[in-house]
């Protein structure tokens, strides 16, 4: 606003002189101002975060026009009364200090979408504050009154528009300050880091499997550049390959999956198809979308590989790719399901909200049993806990196990975290004992922004007895101990692979 130099009016309220410049200023500076407040606690990431390259800047100031032309628009419409603009703007600037100053980038691979979205909010906020504006004007006959009407208006924009997330920020960043952190520890559990370094500096997955045609048991793990083959007794490399994913036009190669041929040598399935022990392409899946390649693993056959094209069908298909089956059906996620004498069977997840449910198909087509699954879930699993043919099903902050008939056996809710669980659930069951029924163990991720996750282990009774936040984890197997008959849980992820192993000396004593 502007004061005239006149000792007779010094509180006159107008619009500005230069009205598309101030109102093309403030929609620029002020989401850049946004980010100061988060600064002390988020780090000078937190504002760099906006000013990332030539591009960025200018992609972020061309969206943020929008706001300046409706202040230009609304400011032309209001030369008779001005108050209505000055409490637009308050309006306004209060909403983007307050959105610009809480949305995180890098909390997940999307987030940067909220951008876009941002300012076409900030103009409905406008609007509604303009009309406001408009009604306090004709209240307001002093033009006195108005004059600091407005400045009040303005001075709560910016007290509110800084210090919500101003707060939000330092709640998140002391949240965030725990981690990595082990909050629940009533198990006698010893914990070994077993594969480390440079080879393997991000496991993606973990199989356990015959070995070149022999009776060797070997569990085999796929990292960046490599596929290890690690004898289960001592840990020892048996084999390393060097592991380069062929890239292909379109490819994102997600959700990796590591399986056994009969011949004992390793494949990979991605949502682009089926690699071979080298990492190139065997067969290609072509699905627009989302997608994933899974492999079903035959007791006495090559594996074969289930796909399926979002919302339209489902594809099944032998090692060499091709086709064996088809079903067209509404699935939104495939997987296995293994049954209670271990055999696994590919399965489909179809319908929405309430008539969500689980399908499984036997090796030749025919549809077996179907499973009534939550609407809220999102994520579904066959788990041995527990006993065999159970569900393991959820989202980021929730999940559950279910029996074969699709009733709830536990349910848990992730809480008191130092990030928000945003992808998950994934799990095993282990027996740390063989005197005892097994455990259950759940991971759970942050998403792309934030590489942590969450490992629970649940005792034989569905008591919670293990809480742990580490960096993020990509696997998850239970692994025999062939000469004590008991199991290891084997986690792998971003620190290589970690072994949870039952400490029977602390628990005796």
């Amino acid at each position: 606003m502007t004061i005239e130099n006149n000792s007779k009016t010094p509180h006159t309220i107008k619009l500005p002189n230069r009205l598309f410049i101030f109102s093309l200023v403030v929609g620029l500076v002020t989401p850049f101002l946004a980010r100061l407040a988060g600064v002390p606690f988020r780090g000078i990431e937190w504002l760099t975060a906006y000013l990332a390259g030539g591009m960025g800047i200018l992609f972020l100031s061309a969206v943020n026009f929008i706001p300046s032309i409706a202040w230009f628009g609304l400011g032309r419409a209001s030369k008779k009364f001005p108050l209505a603009y000055w409490v637009s703007i308050s309006g306004g600037v209060a909403f983007l200090l307050y959105a610009h100053g809480s949305i995180n980038l890098s909390s997940s691979s999307t987030a940067a979408i909220g951008l876009l979205f941002i300012p076409f909010y900030a103009v409905g906020a406008i609007l509604a504050s303009w009309l406001l504006g408009c009604i306090l004007h004709f209240i307001i006959q002093n033009d006195k009154f108005r004059f600091w009407t407005a400045v009040g208006f303005g001075v709560m924009a910016v007290v509110d528009g800084v210090i919500a997330p101003a707060q939000q920020s330092r709640n998140i960043a002391a949240r965030e300050s725990r981690f990595p952190n082990l909050a629940l520890s009533t198990i006698p559990l010893q914990k070994t880091n077993i594969l480390t370094g440079e080879n393997l500096v991000t496991v993606s997955a973990i199989s356990y499997d015959n070995f070149q045609k022999s009776e060797l048991k070997v569990f085999t793990v796929l990292s960046q550049s490599n596929i290890l083959i690690i004898n289960p007794v001592n840990y020892g490399v048996l084999l390393k390959l060097d592991y380069h994913q062929e890239d292909c036009d379109g490819c994102v190669h997600m959700y990796p999956y590591l399986v056994m041929d009969r011949d004992g040598s390793p494949l990979v399935s991605t949502s682009d198809g089926v690699s071979n022990k080298n990492g190139q392409i065997k067969w290609r899946w072509q699905a627009s979308g989302f997608s994933r390649v899974v492999p079903i693993q035959s007791i006495t056959q090559r594996p074969f590989f289930l796909s399926y094209q979002n919302t339209d069908f489902i594809v099944f298909h032998d090692t060499d790719g091709k086709e064996l089956w088809r079903k067209n059906i509404p699935v939104s996620d495939i997987g296995i399901y293994v049954t209670p004498k271990g055999e696994q069977l590919p399965f489909a997840i179809t319908g929405h909200n309430k008539s969500s449910k689980l399908s499984t198909y036997q090796l030749d087509g025919s549809q077996g049993q179907s499973i009534k699954i939550p609407d809220w879930a999102m994520d579904a699993q066959a788990i041995s806990w527990p006993t065999p043919g159970n569900l393991l099903v959820g989202t980021g902050r929730h999940f559950a196990v279910l029996d074969q008939n699709g009733y709830e056996i536990l349910s848990h809710t992730v809480q008191d975290t130092s990030f928000n669980p945003y992808h998950g659930p994934e799990g095993t069951s282990v027996k740390f004992s063989k005197e005892e029924k097994p455990y259950l163990a759940v991971m759970c991720h942050g998403s792309s922004g934030y590489a942590r996750s969450v490992l629970f282990i649940f005792d034989p009774d569905g008591n919670l007895v293990w809480k742990e936040e580490v960096k993020k984890l990509s696997a998850i197997i239970s692994l025999p101990q062939v000469e004590e008959g008991n199991e290891v849980l084997l986690v792998g992820g971003m620190e290589g692979i970690i072994e949870y192993k039952l400490n029977e000396e602390r628990l005796t004593k």
